[in-house]
């Protein structure tokens, strides 16, 4: 055979890879628009399952069954998309930011792989042993779907979560649980350990928040609910009690540059200095994975969608329209340009955002003044 015939050969081989290809890609994604949300859906159904999902106004990253992806368009093929550590199941949530992702490697709950979203590929990796020898039979805490297992900081040079003791049931820390630290620098698109680290002053009751410098972690001592603020130099304060002692943390946000609480009871508190707290409004059950969205705060219940306006003057409860997302489980809620966008168990759903809230109506059922009943 020639060399002419052999390259012709090579080059129809490359020419129908390629095509086989380009073929995949198309067929990658595609969006059914018949309901009231749009649906981002994969042709292989297993990876329309989304742990967890968040927006930097120019792009969408969301985690899955499929691993990390970005998307500039919702509609398309996503520009960023690596299969590796993905993220199955509503027992936990990944933490994600815009700039880096935390995930848990396999299904025991004791290896963490920390990676930016540029490399999504390599990440350092550590395990209870890595801050302590004697933290061998431990294990680090999840909370199921709806909220993650951690938090950054605000430069992304510090990663916190709890380890809790082997007896601990799955969702709770207990004795022996710890609020651990590692710190890194980037490194371009790898990121190093400069140093670890663990605290045993306060059993942690919360994965933390991170505000104006400082991580806010639930904690509670001779069973009284306390905050436990956390500083860069790994100084340490419990701050005064605002809460009764048999109202434990259940969330921990920002909105409007505000810290907010929310106890077990349901009860939502704001501060700005940590110091004097106000009562804004009670919704009950209690939530974890609370949203800030231009004025409102949303938040979500399986596959109901919530948002709260006035929240410092009269607190207003409304309902969103959720006529095809019944059904699916509902793990994140964004702002995407123009549109808001669900992650859920069965793809993502977006909409004009406009839109939304112009559809949206007052719940009224079980109000009473500014306490809120969305479990019905």
């Amino acid at each position: 055979m020639n060399k002419r015939l052999i390259n012709l050969l090579l080059l129809i081989i490359i020419l129908i890879i390629t095509n086989s290809c380009i073929f995949r890609v198309k067929e990658y994604i595609y969006v059914d628009k018949t309901g009231y949300w749009n649906r981002v859906l994969h042709t292989d159904t297993r990876y329309n399952f989304k742990s967890n999902g968040i927006s930097d106004g120019d792009r969408f990253y969301s985690r899955g069954r499929g691993g990390l992806a970005i998307h500039d368009i919702l509609d398309r093929h996503p520009i960023v998309g690596a299969s590796n550590h993905n993220t199955y199941g509503l027992i936990y949530k990944p933490v994600m930011s815009t700039k880096m992702s935390a995930v848990f490697i396999g299904d025991n709950f004791t290896e963490i792989s920390l990676m930016t979203n540029t490399n999504p590929v390599r990440g350092i990796f550590f395990f209870p042993t890595t801050f302590n020898e004697n933290f061998e039979n431990h294990r680090f805490l999840t909370l199921g779907f709806e909220y993650s297992f951690g938090s950054f900081n605000e430069d992304y040079t510090r990663f916190i979560t709890v380890i809790t003791g082997p007896n601990a049931p799955l969702y709770t820390s207990g004795t022996n649980s710890y609020l651990v630290y590692v710190d890194f620098i980037g490194g371009g698109s790898m990121p190093s350990i400069t140093r670890i680290g663990y605290w045993d002053s306060y059993i942690p009751t919360s994965v933390g928040h991170f505000y104006r410098g400082n991580f806010y972690v639930g904690t509670n001592i001779s069973n009284i609910n306390y905050l436990w603020e956390i500083s860069s130099d790994n100084s340490e304060r419990i701050l005064p009690n605002p809460f009764n002692s048999d109202r434990g943390i259940r969330a921990i946000f920002t909105f409007n540059d505000f810290l907010f609480v929310q106890l077990y009871d349901g009860l939502v508190t704001y501060t700005s200095d940590a110091s004097v707290w106000n009562e804004a409004t009670v919704i009950t059950p209690p939530l974890r994975d609370w949203r800030s969205i231009d004025d409102y705060l949303f938040i979500y219940l399986y596959d109901k969608i919530f948002c709260i306006g006035d929240v410092f003057t009269d607190p207003i409860l409304y309902e969103l329209p959720v006529a095809n997302v019944a059904g699916a489980t509902i793990t994140s809620i964004s702002k995407f340009k123009d549109d808001l966008v669900l992650t859920t168990t069965n793809g993502i759903y977006y909409k004009n955002f406009d839109q939304v809230m112009k559809d949206k109506v007052i719940k009224t059922s079980e109000s009473r003044g500014n306490i809120f009943n969305i479990g019905e």
